[in-house]
């Protein structure tokens, strides 16, 4: 544990993607934009750690340059996160990779199977059709990716997925209006867009198309920035179209995922900072978001368990002076001049279990590292418990304002269910009823019958999206745990 860390933990964020993609000038681009807005940012205010910045500082000439040479080995990249209102921080770890290592079976697609619990998918202009179908797509390669992390963590719930399109001034190469509205808002799925109902569907009420992959392009295109170019929204319609593989296997997955357009050349801002990079901070700011609640819980049960161990050392601690009293009386019954000589043997086999009672509880806390000094037992475990205090104060003041979050965050959940779960809980009701009126119809008619088939095939597919809307009603804000890593 170190003096700025109570919580050792940090949560793994991948960005996957072919060899230069764009992943090193991304968060070359990422950086710069912390170091410039500083606390100015919303709604988490970003910060590198110090072990990651040396790297960068290495790079970020050759970045401003458009002279970045292609990455060789893994570089792990923490940074923290606080809420601009308050509240503790939290951590998280980007990696800095060649690309071609995350193939499937390499050593890195091992890791993110085990650890990765967000995922940034990157394209640029080679992966994506501007006025035709892309060179390359990765749609097929992404979904696969996508299938062989569920199939490992068949727990996870709804993890945070985003599709980030890279390179986007090279996508537009020229288009001023696409890459003004682009800066302007650099997210494709607004605010306004429920995607709870995009992946399970909503009420019948609502018209909404019947395939989750249908209701995305519906409330994509609906989307009035959008519309603000043909050519953008062309665009993104084939974007949609050409990755619909993907954003089908997403949509199995998650109602946390979201689409972003960035641009990462460092050269670009020589001339005019206007056209320099932009999309780099809010693809974390989102996945901080959407991760912040498990975090926090996470950290809240890890701190709730730290604080239980701490109380175990007390008591070791404790038992050890306890033990050497029993020495000392023990000794001193040995030691006096007026023993009788039958009751030595007995006083001094007393005096021996103690000594080994002592001698045992000493080694047992020197391996638990809970006694680090020379010297005698009680000098040992008077500089422990100075030790001791120091991270229980630690531990208890990070605590406190682990559970004020967690209760704020459990109210804004239950702020949340009000808003939309209820919605959820009732269209569940209501199919579950349509269903009960579905099987009677379907007792009733002659067994091979067009009708009768037709509402048995209803009644499956309503039962499936009622399971769907309950599961998630019952707990918004589920996401699976967060692993422990020590990035």
């Amino acid at each position: 544990m170190t003096e700025s860390r109570v919580i050792p933990f940090s949560t793994p964020v991948f960005l996957f993607g072919v060899p230069e993609v764009g992943k090193t000038s991304f968060l070359l681009s990422l950086v710069d934009t912390i170091n410039r807005a500083g606390a100015g940012l919303e709604p988490f205010r970003l910060k590198m750690e110090e072990s990651a910045l040396g790297y960068f500082e290495e790079l970020e000439e050759g970045w401003r340059s458009s002279a970045l040479d292609r990455t060789k080995a893994d570089q792990a990249c923490g940074f923290s996160a606080t809420r601009s209102q308050g509240g503790p921080t939290v951590y998280f770890t980007l990696h800095d990779y060649d690309g071609a290592s995350a193939r499937p079976k390499s050593k890195q697609a091992k890791r993110v199977d085990d650890s990765v619990r967000a995922f940034v998918f990157m394209v640029d202009e080679r992966n994506v059709g501007v006025d035709g179908p892309p060179k390359k797509s990765q749609a097929a390669w992404f979904a696969s990716r996508l299938e062989a992390f569920g199939d490992a963590n068949p727990d996870l719930h709804h993890p945070p997925i985003a599709l980030l399109v890279n390179k986007a001034d090279q996508i537009f190469a020229d288009g001023e209006a696409e890459m003004a509205l682009l800066r302007e808002r650099p997210w494709l799925i607004t605010e306004g867009v429920d995607r709870r109902v995009v992946a399970v569907g909503g009420p019948p009420a609502r018209n909404l198309p019947g395939q989750p992959f249908d209701r995305l392009v519906q409330c994509v295109m609906e989307d009035a920035h959008l519309a603000r170019s043909v050519r953008l929204q062309e665009f993104v319609w084939r974007l949609l179209a050409d990755y619909r593989g993907f954003f089908e296997e997403v949509l199995k997955r998650t109602f946390r995922f979201q689409v972003f357009f960035s641009m990462s050349d460092g050269a670009a801002a020589k001339n005019d900072p206007e056209r320099g990079p932009f999309g780099a901070v809010e693809p974390i700011e989102w996945l901080v978001g959407e991760m912040y609640g498990a975090y926090i819980r996470q950290g809240n049960e890890w701190l709730a368990d730290r604080k239980q161990r701490l109380g175990e050392q007390r008591k070791a601690l404790e038992e050890i002076l306890k033990l050497a009293e029993q020495l000392k009386g023990a000794k001193a019954k040995t030691g006096r001049t007026d023993l009788a000589e039958r009751d030595r043997p007995a006083a001094e086999a007393v005096e021996k279990r103690a000594q080994d009672a002592l001698d045992k509880a000493v080694a047992a806390a020197r391996d638990a590292k809970l006694l680090t000094a020379e010297g005698g037992p009680k000098a040992a475990v008077r500089g422990a418990f100075k030790e001791y205090d120091r991270k229980w104060n630690k531990v208890e003041e990070l605590a406190t304002k682990y559970a004020a979050e967690a209760e704020r965050i459990e109210q804004s959940a239950a702020d949340d269910y009000d808003a939309a779960g209820q919605e959820l809980v009732r269209v569940a009701g209501g199919l579950g009823r349509l269903i009960v009126r579905l099987r009677a119809a379907v007792q009733r008619e002659q067994p091979g019958g067009d009708r009768s088939d037709r509402a048995a095939e209803l009644v499956t597919e309503i039962e499936r999206r009622a399971a769907a809307l309950r599961e998630i009603a019952a707990d918004l804000s589920t996401m699976g745990p967060i692993p422990l890593s020590d990035d």
